[in-house]
């Protein structure tokens, strides 16, 4: 009888562990279709184009079937579709979105025309008034939330077209309320690519927390508003201290440059908050990259990262740049190539995706 019991509990039990592997199974693969529907690209059509200059314009991104958008974060992108290159890979890139609204009709983006850029130089020619185009639901980590309204102060600091999700950061604080100091610090090579200065200027008049600082870096005489050079961290530091928060869009040399030297100055590196607009000119080449058994040609993208995220791997990231660690890979097989140096330790043939990009055709775990 003893025996008997015994037996009984052991199939018991085994009957219970395959149960529990069917479910788990059969759960990570229903969120793989849940999650691969909710990033699936939607149709929009084109209704507004505005030329800042001969490289900088906006697009306003209307629904063709008149669906509810989905609310975003202050400081999300979308990522859009263009066309298709020799692999037969459609190229995809992320445009941060300009106008924050609680319930938004409408995607605005800025976009700044690369002449190296096959995405920026197909949507230059080609996104004008009619026009169908394909964007991906909103995301990113880089963003303002409810607990940011508790902070001291609020330093943005913007470089060119890296302006774009700070614009809608801004916008986001003064519908909240937000009742402290806010520092705008933006800055561009001339007065005519410092893209959204006037509604700046209104808006610092009718918002008395907003101090707009916009500078100008190649041009001589001087012309109020505008202050000639370049930001500097001391100038930060004067009006953020070492209590303000502050927020980075530029390039990785700006970015580096203006926290070592808060830091420095007594800013605790928890309280410095960055994306990167730009990881430079180097994007994969026509590799095959396999995660989870699904593949893709890298050909285009700028690293690894967006590679994995339009396979929709269950990759996580937060500062784009290198310093948070959530992104990490392990290489299963093939070669990766730094492009972002990083102070984060790794174990042996372990990679940050946002710092990397294929040299061959690769195999990769995302290590969660």
């Amino acid at each position: 009888m003893i025996l008997l019991t015994i037996l009984l509990m052991i199939a018991g039990t085994g009957a219970l562990a395959l149960t529990a592997i069917i479910l788990w199974v059969w759960y990570q693969r229903t969120y793989r279709v849940w999650r691969n529907y909710q990033q699936r690209a939607q149709p929009f059509t084109i209704t507004r184009r505005i030329n800042f200059t001969e490289n900088l314009f906006e697009l306003t991104l209307t629904p063709v079937y008149k669906r509810r958008l989905r609310c975003f974060h202050p400081g999300q992108y979308i990522s859009l579709l263009g066309p298709a290159i020799v692999s037969g890979t459609t190229v995809e890139r992320c445009y941060s979105l300009s106008r924050w609204q609680s319930k938004p009709r409408t995607y605005e983006l800025c976009i700044k025309h690369e002449s190296q850029g096959r995405m920026s130089s197909w949507l230059h020619h080609n996104a004008q008034l009619g026009a169908i185009v394909y964007a991906r639901p909103p995301r990113g980590d880089f963003v303002l939330s409810n607990a940011c309204l508790d902070l001291p102060a609020i330093v943005l600091v913007a470089a060119g077209v890296g302006i774009t999700p700070v614009k809608a950061m801004l916008e986001w604080l003064q519908r909240k309320h937000y009742d402290k100091p806010v520092y705008l610090f933006h800055s561009a090579k001339t007065a005519r690519e410092l893209l959204y200065c006037d509604d700046f200027q209104l808006l610092s008049n009718r918002w008395p927390n907003l101090h707009y600082s916009p500078y100008v870096s190649r041009e001589t005489s001087n012309s109020a508003p505008f202050i000639f050079g370049r930001i500097d961290a001391d100038s930060l530091f004067l009006v953020g201290g070492s209590n303000a928060h502050y927020y980075f869009c530029a390039s990785q040399t700006m970015i580096d440059s203006l926290t070592s030297d808060l830091i420095q100055q007594g800013v605790n590196a928890e309280q410095v908050h960055y994306e990167l607009f730009s990881v430079g000119n180097q994007v994969c080449g026509p590799f095959d990259v396999t995660c989870e058994e699904s593949s893709l040609n890298a050909e285009g993208f700028p690293t690894l990262l967006h590679v994995l995220e339009t396979m929709n791997a269950p990759i996580q990231s937060d500062c784009r740049s290198g310093t948070c660690g959530r992104c990490r890979v392990k290489l299963n097989s093939g070669v990766l190539r730094s492009i972002i140096p990083t102070d984060v330790n790794l174990s042996e043939r372990e990679y940050l995706a946002c710092c990397v990009v294929p040299d061959s055709n690769t195999e990769v775990q995302v290590l969660i």
